[in-house]
C-alpha cells in the first residue's frame, strides 16, 4: 500500500513545501553562501531581487507540477514534482544570479509545457509557435539556454511535427533573438552582438567548476537524486510499451530535455545557474520513480532527501 505522505501529497502540502524550501534557501544564501555558489560570482542578490526570484521559483514549481499531471505518466494524481523541484532547483546550490536563473527556469518550464501540449493538439500551430518563442526568449535572457533549440529538433522528430509546424517552430525561436538584436542596434550597439554573445556563452568555459568546495551534504543530495533518476529511466524503459504513445513520447522528451541542459551546464561551466532548469525534467523523472517503485523504498528515499536538505542548511 502506498504512503499518502509521499506519493499522494495534497496540492496544498506540495506547494507549502515548495515555498518553504525556496524561502529557506534564499535566507541561507544571504547569511552564509557556499563557496561553490561564489565560484561563479561573488555577487549576491539584493532582497528585492531575491524576493522576485523566489516568487518566480514558486510559480515555476507549480508549472512543473501541472506539466507532470497533464503528461498522465503517474498512478493517479501526483504532486511530487512540485516539492522535488524546490529541493533540486534551490536546495542543492543557489545561483548568485538568482533572478536570471529563476526567469530562465520559468521560461523553459512554460515552453516545455506548451511543447508537450502539442502532443495532444495535432495541427495546433499556435502552441508550437509560442513554445518556440519562449525558448528563444530564454536564450536572450541567459545565453547558454540557446541549446534548448535542440529540444525543438527532438520535438520535430519525436512528435513528429509536420513541415509547416517545423518552420513555425524555427521562426518562433528566432524572433526573440532578432528582436533583441534590433533593439541593441537601435540603441547604438552592433546588430550581431546578441548572436555573438550566445555563441561565446556556448563555448566551453570554466569546465573544472568548483569541485573542492562542493558541500558534502549537497553531494549526498545529488547522489540520491541521481539514484531516483536512474531508477525512473529503468522503470520507464521496462514499461514503455504498457503506456499510451502520448505518455511515452512526453517522457522521452523530458529525458532529452534533461540530457541537453545537463550537458550544456557542464560544458559551459554554468552548473549552479542552470540547476533550476535541470530541475524541471529531473523532478518529473524522479517523481516518476517514486511513484512507480514499491512504497517502502520510496518513503525511505523521499525522507532521506528531505532530511539531507535540512542538514545541508547547517553543515558546510
Amino acid at each position: 500500500m502506498r504512503t499518502s505522505s509521499v506519493t499522494s501529497q495534497s496540492s496544498l502540502l506540495a506547494i507549502l513545501l515548495l515555498i518553504l524550501t525556496v524561502a529557506v534557501a534564499f535566507v541561507r544564501q544571504s547569511i552564509a553562501p557556499y563557496a561553490a555558489e561564489l565560484a561563479e560570482s561573488e555577487f549576491m542578490p539584493r532582497w528585492g531581487e531575491a524576493t522576485i526570484a523566489a516568487v518566480i521559483f514558486v510559480i515555476t514549481g507549480i508549472i512543473v507540477g501541472r506539466t507532470a499531471t497533464k503528461m498522465g505518466a503517474f498512478n493517479g494524481f501526483c504532486t511530487l514534482p512540485i516539492s522535488l523541484y524546490g529541493i533540486i532547483a534551490c536546495g542543492i546550490l543557489l545561483s548568485p544570479y538568482a533572478l536570471t536563473a529563476a526567469a530562465s527556469s520559468a521560461l523553459s518550464a512554460l515552453g516545455t509545457m506548451l511543447l508537450l501540449r502539442a502532443l495532444g493538439e495535432f495541427g495546433n500551430k499556435n502552441v508550437v509557435f509560442f513554445a518556440s518563442m519562449l525558448f528563444g526568449t530564454t536564450a536572450v535572457a541567459f545565453a547558454p539556454c540557446a541549446m534548448l533549440v535542440a529540444l525543438l529538433a527532438v520535438a520535430i522528430l519525436l512528435f513528429p511535427l509536420n513541415i509547416r509546424q517545423s518552420i513555425i517552430a524555427i521562426v518562433g525561436w528566432l524572433i526573440p533573438i532578432f528582436t533583441a538584436s534590433y533593439i541593441t542596434w537601435y540603441a547604438g550597439g552592433e546588430f550581431s552582438s546578441v548572436a555573438r554573445n550566445i555563441i561565446d556563452a556556448l563555448l566551453p568555459n570554466n569546465v573544472s567548476f568548483a569541485i573542492e568546495p562542493f558541500p558534502i551534504v549537497a553531494l549526498i543530495i545529488v547522489c540520491i537524486v541521481t539514484i531516483l533518476v536512474a531508477t525512473g529511466l529503468v522503470l520507464f524503459r521496462a514499461n514503455r510499451y504498457s503506456v499510451l504513445v502520448r505518455v511515452r513520447k512526453a517522457m522521452q522528451a523530458e529525458v532529452w530535455f534533461m540530457a541537453i541542459v545537463t550537458a550544456t551546464a557542464i560544458a559551459t561551466g554554468n552548473i549552479v545557474t542552470m540547476l533550476p532548469i535541470i530541475a524541471i525534467p529531473v523532478s518529473i523523472i524522479a517523481a516518476f520513480a517514486l511513484d512507480k517503485m514499491p512504497s517502502r523504498p520510496a518513503v525511505v528515499l523521499y525522507w532521506m532527501l528531505l532530511i539531507c536538505f535540512v542538514i545541508h542548511l547547517f553543515v558546510y
